[in-house]
């Protein structure tokens, strides 16, 4: 007895579309519809993740403006030599970057130390804040 009130329901609605035939024909309709929509939108997430995917391989010098001219080690860290990266954030001596060839972490170095073995010059205007 529990389920009269779903059953009462779908006769409801089965009634004010003029019966089982229309009810079910439009069920199937709309669900089509749904399933276009979903389709249409996904293809859509697929061809922007393409886009920026290789955009961002053509201007991965842009993104990553910075390089390490040597080999070195601050504390834990090291660098090698060749390594490009880009600059999130600084606070006072503290610069936080990214490396290219290591995307998953960030690493946080002196500004000191990053002067004597990179390209990177004090320059408060390259710093981006990746959205």
């Amino acid at each position: 007895m529990s389920n009269l009130g779903l059953y009462q329901t779908t006769v409801t609605l089965m009634k004010k579309v003029g019966g089982p035939k229309n009810f079910f024909a439009f069920l199937i309709g709309a669900s089509a519809a749904g399933g276009s929509l979903v389709t249409l939108a996904a293809q859509k997430v697929f061809k922007t993740g393409k886009r920026i995917a290789n955009s961002k391989d053509e201007n991965s010098e842009q993104e990553f403006p910075f390089e390490f001219t040597e080999n070195a080690k601050e504390k834990r860290e090291k660098v090698k030599k060749g390594d490009r990266f880009r600059v999130l954030d600084q606070d006072k001596d503290a610069i936080f970057i990214q490396i290219k060839s290591v995307p998953d972490q960030l690493f946080v170095f002196s500004e000191n130390f990053l002067k004597n073995v990179s390209n990177y010059q004090d320059n408060e205007e390259e710093i981006e804040n990746p959205a």
